[in-house]
């Protein structure tokens, strides 16, 4: 029976979502930005920079954060004055320019063991 209730006030949950429900961990800045997206196009040939991170970003996506780091050090060798972003810069440029970041929102706080 408390399985059923549990499923009843998830269905109901899912049923009345909103972005101003108390669920919605969302940081106030990514609330505002996906209720106002940008107007403009961002064209990143415009930057190319930005674009050889990117590229190196994509290249070594499936790599280790270390292989971005060892490219980009590659890179800034040949090209010292290169303004090449590092790879935390990268991840938060990516999330300015598209809008998509990130929602941590804890399943089982203090009880999940498998994890830990």
């Amino acid at each position: 029976l408390d399985d059923l209730r549990v499923s009843v006030e998830f269905i109901k949950a899912l049923q009345t979502a909103s972005l101003d429900d108390r669920y919605n961990n969302m940081d106030s800045k990514w609330l505002r930005r996906l209720r106002n997206p940008p107007t403009e196009t961002f064209n990143i040939e415009n930057h190319p920079d930005l674009r050889l991170g990117l590229d190196t970003f994509l290249v070594s996506i499936n790599s280790s954060v270390g292989t971005y780091v060892k490219m980009r050090e590659a890179i800034l060798r040949r090209h010292p004055d290169d303004q090449i972003p590092s790879y935390d810069q990268m991840k938060r440029l990516i999330t300015e320019i598209t809008g998509v970041t990130s929602v941590v929102h804890p399943m089982c706080k203090n009880s999940c063991v498998a994890f830990t």
